[in-house]
């Protein structure tokens, strides 16, 4: 079994990279367990697979040059825009030992502001509005 250490993801936000900015990026997926537990089955509860679900979360040091990661983001955030998002665990091509998740997603949290003597940035939280896709074929 292979390892991997995480050094240089690739994260692109409404068709801009923004691989360098980015400290962390998680997408955790899940299904609902949905009881189909009958009265002749009582004593154990049974779970059918219900629908999926996905949200993707990431740490990121911000900017706030004008044209740059904060001014984009706060755009999306104020216009509930829907936009794409890629992620790769190597920012390198598309291939079988490197796929690349890709959905629709929106920002449901986005942070704004810091403490004194820490790095502005923080976590983003991005909801899904379309199915995930695995993309293997550069």
């Amino acid at each position: 079994m292979a390892v991997k250490v995480f050094t240089n993801s690739f994260l692109s936000i409404n068709g801009v990279e923004i691989s360098s900015a980015i400290k962390s990026c998680t997408m955790p997926l899940a299904i609902a367990a949905l009881d189909a537990t009958t009265m002749g089955s009582a004593a154990t509860v049974i779970n059918e697979p219900g629908l999926k679900n996905f949200s993707m979360s990431f740490d990121f040091l911000d900017d706030f040059t004008d044209n740059e990661i904060n001014e984009d983001f706060h755009a999306l955030w104020d216009g509930r825009t829907k936009f794409a998002v890629a992620w790769r665990p190597e920012n390198t091509t598309i291939g079988t030992g490197n796929p690349e998740y890709q959905f629709t997603g929106f920002f449901t949290s986005l942070p704004n502001g810091g403490m004194v003597g820490t790095l502005a940035g923080g976590t983003c939280t991005l909801a899904n509005s379309s199915a995930l896709v695995r993309d293997v074929t550069p």
